[in-house]
C-alpha cells in the first residue's frame, strides 16, 4: 500500500512544473539532451598535436579478463601552472557485440570559451596491430545543452568522434589534453578524477603535477570500494608529482535511491582553495558589486518601503524577484559564477539563480534588511566535510533573509510563495550551505522550524451509500501545505482550469474504477498559512463488493503511496535514500453505510514506530459508520545499509496494519443488523 511508487497526475504535473532550477555555480543535472552541431572557433581545436612533453607515458597492459568491457588502461594526468592542463588517455577492449555500438562513439566535453581541445591520437588495435584512425574519425561538434529545456545555458561543447569498422576483441585507444580553466576561480586550481567505474580497470592512474610553491590538495571522496594506496611523491627542478596507481580495479557495482552524498564511485579531489572561509570569500567578491542606480529599481524600492512592516516587504520583494523575472541562465564563461548587475537584470527581466539571489539581495539592502548569498548544492543534505573545500560542490544560489531578529532562507527562483515567511516553504530543509562572506569559518545547515508541516497533505475521504448493491457518493477533499501547496499553486498559474479538473477526475478514477465527477471541484488557495485544499464530489458505481457473504467497502490513502520507499534487495552495500524527509501526510476515510447497519466495534489503533518512519493507523465501526485515520511521518532522509532489512520489514509491517477495507454481513432480511468482517 505505501511502498508502491504512485502519485496522483496533478501532483505529477505540479512537479514537472516547479521543479528546482540548478544552473548557478555548476554544470547542470540530468534530463533529455538537446543537441545541435556548431562550428567552434580554429584555436578551440586541434587535431594531432603530440603528446605534451610533461607527460609520463603509461604501458598499456595486457587483457585477460573476458567481461563485455574492460579498461586496459585509465590515465588522467594534470598539470597545475598558470595555464592549466588535463591530459587523458584511455585504451578499452570490447569483448562482446552488445557494448560496440556506444564504444564507437567517443564524447570529449569542453567548454570553447575558455578551453582549447588537443586530440592527440586514436587507434583501434587488432590482432596486436594498431590502427592509425585520427584522420578517418568522424568528428562533429554537439551543443549538448542538458538544462537547456529548464532555461539552463552553459555553452558546453561535446566533441563527437565517431569510429566505424569497429569489431569484437578490438581495443579503441585514444588521449587528447583540454587546456584551460574558467577563469572565474581566479588562477586556484581545481579539478577531480574519477577512481572506480562501473567495468573492471587492469591498470588505473592519476598524476598531479605542481610547482612546488602551490599548495594543492587531494583527497579521495568515496564510500564505495576500501584499498587505496597514498601516492608516490617526488620533486624535480621546481615541480612536484604525485602518482596514484592501482592495478586490476574491479567493476563498482550500481544500487538504486542512493544518497546523494554516498558515492558509490569514489573521486579523487583537487583544490587549491585551503578553507571553506578561502571559497566563502572568493565568492564573497563575485557578489559585491556596484551599488545599483537604476530609475526602475528606486521605484521598486520605493513602493516597498511604503509597505508597513519588514516581513511583508521581504515578502513582496521576493514574489517580485520570483514572478517578474523570469529563469534563464547564460552561464558562458566567468558568467557561470559571477552575477549579471541588478540593473541588467532588470533591464532584461531574466537571470538564474544567482543573478536572482544578487537582485534580491540589493532590494534588501536597499531597505535595509540585512541578508547574505548562501552556496548549495541541490537534493545533497550532507558530506561536506567528506570533500576539500572548492566552488565545485555547489550548483544553487538562494537568499538568507534576517527580519526582524529572525532568518529566513529564500529561493528566488521558485514559484508561488505568498504570505507569511515563517509559512513559506523550505524545499532546501537541513541542507549543509555556505554562507558568502569573509566571517564565514565552515559551512551550516538550514533549520526552519516545523519542517514536516511544510511538506504535509491531508486527504479525507467521505462515502455514502444508500444501498449496498450500488454506487455510492464520495466526496473528497485534499489539503496541501508548505511546499506540496506552492506546486499546487504554480500548476493552477500554469495549466488551463480545465486540465486541473480533468487531473483531479483521473485521480480519483486511477484509484476507483468508474469513478466519475460530479459538479466542479472546489479550489481554495490561503496564500497567508500558504495552504490549498481541493474538495470534490464523485459518483462511483458498484462501491461495495460482495464476497464470501460480505460487502466489501475498501479504501486507499492514495496521498501517502511512494513515501516509504524499499530497495530491490535488503543485502545493500549503501544506505537507502528516503528522498519524501521532511514529511507528512494523514489520510481519513469514512463510510456511511445504510441505515439498517448496526455495528458496534471499539477503535482499534496499530502503531508502527521505526527510527526512519511513525506509522499509526486508527479504524473504528459505530452504527453505520466505519472510519479510518492514518499518520505517517518521515523522520530521516536515509536508511543507514546495516538497518534496511529491519526497515523493510516495518514497512511490511505498515502495509499490514490496516486491512484497508471494511466489511458488513450480507443482510438478509431487512433491518437485519451487519457484522463487521
Amino acid at each position: 500500500m505505501l511502498i508502491r511508487k504512485h502519485f496522483a497526475a496533478a501532483l505529477t504535473a505540479l512537479a514537472y512544473i516547479n521543479g528546482f532550477h540548478t544552473g548557478a555555480l555548476a554544470q547542470s543535472g540530468p534530463s533529455e539532451p538537446s543537441f545541435k552541431e556548431v562550428r567552434v572557433e580554429g584555436n578551440a581545436f586541434s587535431l594531432g598535436d603530440p603528446i605534451p612533453s610533461w607527460v609520463d607515458t603509461a604501458s598499456v597492459p595486457q587483457a585477460t579478463s573476458a567481461a563485455p568491457v574492460v579498461f586496459r588502461l585509465m590515465d588522467t594526468q594534470f598539470l597545475a601552472e598558470k595555464i592549466p592542463v588535463a591530459f587523458v588517455r584511455q585504451s578499452i577492449v570490447i569483448n562482446e557485440v552488445g557494448p560496440l555500438n556506444a564504444a564507437g562513439q567517443i564524447p570529449i566535453p569542453f567548454v570553447p570559451e575558455y578551453q582549447r581541445l588537443q586530440l592527440h591520437s586514436i587507434s583501434v588495435i587488432r590482432n596486436g596491430e594498431a590502427q592509425d584512425r585520427i584522420k578517418s574519425a568522424g568528428i562533429r561538434f554537439l551543443q549538448r545543452e542538458v538544462g537547456l529545456e529548464r532555461g539552463i545555458y552553459s555553452g558546453l561543447i561535446t566533441a563527437s568522434i565517431l569510429l566505424s569498422d569497429l569489431r569484437v576483441g578490438d581495443t579503441i585507444e585514444y588521449a587528447y589534453s583540454v587546456i584551460g580553466q574558467n577563469p572565474v576561480f581566479g588562477g586556484k586550481f581545481i579539478n577531480s578524477a574519477s577512481w572506480d567505474q562501473p567495468q573492471l580497470q587492469l591498470y588505473r592512474r592519476v598524476v598531479l603535477n605542481h610547482p612546488v610553491d602551490r599548495k594543492i590538495s587531494w583527497r579521495l571522496i568515496g564510500d564505495g570500494q576500501s584499498g587505496f594506496a597514498p601516492p608516490k611523491e617526488s620533486t624535480e627542478r621546481g615541480m612536484r608529482k604525485l602518482v596514484f596507481e592501482a592495478r586490476d580495479q574491479p567493476a563498482v557495482l550500481m544500487e538504486h535511491a542512493v544518497p546523494p552524498d554516498h558515492a558509490m564511485f569514489r573521486t579523487l579531489q583537487f583544490s587549491e582553495f585551503s578553507a571553506w572561509s578561502e571559497v566563502a570569500a572568493w565568492a564573497g567578491d563575485l557578489f559585491n558589486v556596484d551599488e545599483a542606480s537604476s530609475d526602475e529599481l528606486r521605484t521598486i524600492v520605493q513602493k516597498l518601503r511604503a509597505l508597513p512592516s519588514n516581513e511583508e516587504r521581504v515578502v513582496a520583494a521576493l514574489e517580485f524577484v520570483q514572478s517578474e523575472i523570469r529563469y534563464f541562465s547564460v552561464a558562458l564563461g566567468e558568467s557561470s559564477h559571477r552575477p549579471a548587475t541588478p540593473d541588467v537584470v532588470l533591464k532584461r527581466r531574466y537571470g538564474d539563480c544567482k543573478d536572482k539571489s544578487l537582485l534580491l539581495m540589493t532590494l534588501l539592502d536597499e531597505l535595509k534588511i540585512p541578508s547574505k548569498v548562501v552556496l548549495l548544492q541541490v537534493g545533497r543534505r550532507h558530506g561536506l566535510e567528506k570533500s576539500l573545500p572548492s566552488p565545485q560542490m555547489f550548483d544553487h544560489v538562494i537568499l538568507r533573509a534576517t527580519v526582524d531578529g529572525k532568518d529566513y532562507y529564500l529561493d528566488p527562483t521558485r514559484l508561488g510563495q505568498h504570505g507569511r515567511l515563517d509559512r513559506m516553504g523550505q524545499p532546501h530543509e537541513s541542507t549543509q550551505v555556505l554562507l558568502v562572506g569573509a566571517d564565514t569559518k565552515e559551512p551550516s545547515v538550514i533549520v526552519s522550524g516545523n519542517s514536516a508541516d511544510k511538506f504535509r497533505n491531508e486527504l479525507s475521504e467521505v462515502a455514502t451509500l444508500p444501498k449496498l448493491n450500488g454506487g455510492a457518493e464520495l466526496e473528497a477533499r485534499h489539503v496541501w501545505k508548505g511546499v506540496h501547496a506552492e506546486g499546487y499553486r504554480a500548476m493552477l498559474s500554469h495549466l488551463p482550469r480545465a486540465q486541473i479538473v480533468k487531473f483531479i477526475g483521473d485521480a480519483m478514477e486511477n484509484q476507483y474504477p468508474g469513478a466519475k465527477l460530479v459538479g466542479d471541484p472546489d479550489i481554495k488557495d490561503d496564500r497567508v498559512n500558504n495552504t490549498i485544499s481541493t474538495t470534490a464530489k464523485y459518483q462511483i458505481p458498484n462501491f461495495a463488493l460482495e464476497r464470501d457473504g460480505f460487502w466489501i467497502v475498501r479504501y486507499s490513502p492514495s496521498n501517502m503511496k511512494g513515501m516509504l520507499p524499499t530497495s530491490n534487495s535488503a543485502a545493500r552495500n549503501t544506505p537507502l535514500q528516503l528522498s519524501n524527509y521532511p514529511s507528512s501526510a494523514k489520510y481519513s476515510f469514512e463510510a456511511r453505510f445504510p441505515k439498517q447497519v448496526n455495528i458496534s466495534s471499539s477503535p482499534s489503533t496499530k502503531t508502527i514506530k521505526d527510527k526512519y518512519f511513525t506509522y499509526t493507523a486508527t479504524t473504528a465501526f459505530r452504527g453505520n459508520k466505519a472510519t479510518a485515520v492514518l499518520e505517517l511521518h518521515t523522520l530521516k532522509d536515509r536508511v543507514e545499509t546495516g538497518d534496511v532489512p529491519e526497515y523493510a520489514q516495518n514497512v511490511r509491517k505498515a502495509n499490514n496494519a490496516v486491512s484497508g477495507a471494511f466489511g458488513v454481513k450480507r443482510i438478509v432480511a431487512s433491518g437485519a443488523a451487519g457484522q463487521a468482517r
